[in-house]
């Protein structure tokens, strides 16, 4: 397992994602049936409460995040033109971070939880997680900072960006929660860790996925490189604030909730800069879409990405029909 040899880091953790797409679409499953069969399985492990967190964790944090890290042990080195800086620590990462996450999946089963939607993990098992994600982001800064390309591509910008703020949401959205009081504070501090999983992780990286992808499956230059790092770095600025407005007409004071809502609707920069990419990108090459698959999940992934962008800063002064 801790081989040094080439891509084997890229290769194992893709393994595991696919191992634990099926145990975390087995919670859902679990979970929606529970809903109208809930004597199904009636003991302490599996009630609706622990499954539907289970199944939740482990999507976003076993399934997604570790396809995510094998995408990324995979692009960065094609676009540092280097190998990894350490295939074995790529692999050592990985058995260490499964591990930790088998830990919250039982700890989530048992009732060991924190009311934090995105971060339900206890706390012990948050310490290992935020060691874990800092072994990739070693391995994966060192790989950078010895490329022989000297120009840092716009996917390299998300994804070392991104690299850098799941720890950071990590931590703010969990640790002080364990000691300010509960109630409107707690919640704040909650939706810090909830909406920046979503739009520092989840979307950032899948970004830098896209950029990456269409040049190559579409054999054609990125649109416009400037116009990327425009999205990047106005993501990179708003996107962080945007958590109150989760606590839309709540105990809140409303300076906070305007401080939530206006980087929302500021958004729109990096989603159209993205698009603005993708089309001109796609230009002329949209017949390829009949013979290349990658390609067809690429696209189709752009697509439902500026429905939900869309939906964000247009309703983001109407929780009830957004949240």
């Amino acid at each position: 397992m801790f081989t040094d040899e080439k891509w084997s880091s890229s290769k194992n953790w893709f393994i595991a994602a696919v191992f634990w797409i099926i145990i975390g679409m087995t919670m859902g499953l679990l979970t929606a049936t529970k809903q109208i069969w809930p004597e199904l399985l009636n003991n302490r492990w599996f009630t609706y409460g622990h499954v539907r967190s289970a199944h939740v964790m482990l999507v976003i944090y076993a399934w997604l995040s570790m396809a995510y890290v094998g995408s990324m042990f995979y692009m960065i080195p094609k676009l540092a033109k280097t190998k990894v800086y350490s295939e074995k620590l790529g692999n050592f990462a990985l058995v260490f971070y499964n591990i930790v996450i088998l830990e919250g999946f039982f700890a989530l089963l048992l009732g060991q939880t924190e009311v934090i939607e995105y971060g339900e993990f206890p706390l012990w098992v948050d310490v290992q997680l935020l060691v874990a994600i800092g072994l990739v982001a070693y391995n994966l800064f060192k790989t950078v900072g010895r490329r022989q390309e000297k120009m840092l591509y716009v996917s390299l910008w998300y994804f070392l960006g991104s690299l850098l703020w799941l720890p950071l949401t990590w931590i703010v959205g969990n640790f002080p929660a364990q000691w300010i009081p509960s109630g409107v504070q707690q919640g704040l501090m909650g939706w810090f860790l909830g909406h920046n999983a979503i739009g520092l992780w989840m979307t950032t990286v899948g970004v830098g996925q896209i950029y990456y992808l269409l040049p190559k499956l579409t054999g054609r230059p990125l649109y416009s490189h400037q116009l990327s790092m425009i999205g990047f770095w106005a993501i990179a600025t708003f996107y962080v604030w945007n958590g109150p407005h989760h606590l839309m007409n709540g105990p809140i004071p409303g300076w906070i909730s305007k401080a939530g809502v206006i980087p929302s609707i500021v958004l729109l920069i990096p989603v159209w800069a993205v698009l603005a990419n993708f089309w001109g990108t796609m230009k002329g090459s949209w017949s390829q879409t009949r013979t290349s698959v990658p390609l067809r999940f690429t696209v189709a992934g752009t697509i439902f990405y500026l429905f939900a962008c869309l939906q964000g800063p247009l309703q983001a002064s109407i929780s009830k029909f957004s949240h």
